[in-house]
């Protein structure tokens, strides 16, 4: 629980800091796995203080752990895509990330990252999160409905997918604010260029966007994208 990460954290850090180099973790993937997953509780709930002398530090490292998972390929990796993506969010990138602010930081290559990789499957507490920061970011501004629209219609629509078929990936509350901002994008940007991308989703994520517009039609907004 967030009680007991923000007791233990800070006598934790050291081994996370060796969990997630290759050069000190004995190529032990278990560990790897498990540090890159103390880092994304650690920056939501202990002190902003616990990771700060070495936030900076972290920061190539879990970059390097995408760009080899993916690179790789291989099944096994895409949870350890996933929670290191979310770990890289969770620092730096939501509303809330105790190290936003940090010079040198790279917002917009995280931010590019974190929508190529949603919307999250492997870990539903994990899905949970990124996906309900994902619409505090939308909501904000941070992320543009009309520039990011092409990959903001594939998450939502694979979301509302896999909650069709029983994946507890979103909450009911999330899954109501992604159906207000599907909405949103329908309503702001080029008709032609919504039909364009929704032609382009996956027969899942497509049925996803007319249950998430049909929601927000209920609602007395949108109306249903045609193929």
């Amino acid at each position: 629980g967030s009680a007991a990460v923000a007791k233990f954290s800070p006598s934790l850090v050291q081994g996370i800091m060796q969990g997630i180099d290759d050069s000190t973790n004995g190529g032990d993937r278990d560990l790897k796995r498990a540090s890159v997953y103390g880092i994304a509780q650690i920056a939501r709930y202990a002190p902003n203080s616990t990771l700060s002398s070495v936030a900076f530090q972290i920061l190539p490292n879990l970059m390097s752990i995408v760009t080899d998972a993916e690179s790789a390929e291989e099944e096994e990796n895409t949870y350890l895509v996933e929670i290191t993506v979310s770990a890289l969010a969770s620092m730096f990138l939501f509303n809330d990330a105790p190290y936003g602010t940090i010079d040198g930081v790279d917002k917009s290559s995280l931010l590019k990252k974190f929508l190529q990789v949603l919307p999250i499957c492997q870990d539903y507490d994990e899905a949970k999160v990124c996906h309900d920061k994902l619409c505090d970011l939308i909501e904000s501004g941070a992320v543009s409905m009309t520039a990011e629209a092409p990959a903001l219609m594939r998450i939502v629509g694979q979301i509302f997918a896999d909650v069709e078929d029983g994946e507890e990936v979103a909450s009911t509350a999330t899954c109501s604010r992604l159906a207000v901002i599907l909405t949103k994008i329908q309503e702001s940007v080029d008709s032609g260029l919504i039909q364009k991308c929704f032609s382009q989703l996956s027969p899942e994520a497509q049925n996803g966007i007319q249950i998430a517009l049909e929601r927000g039609a209920g609602a007395g907004n949108g109306a249903v994208i045609s193929p």
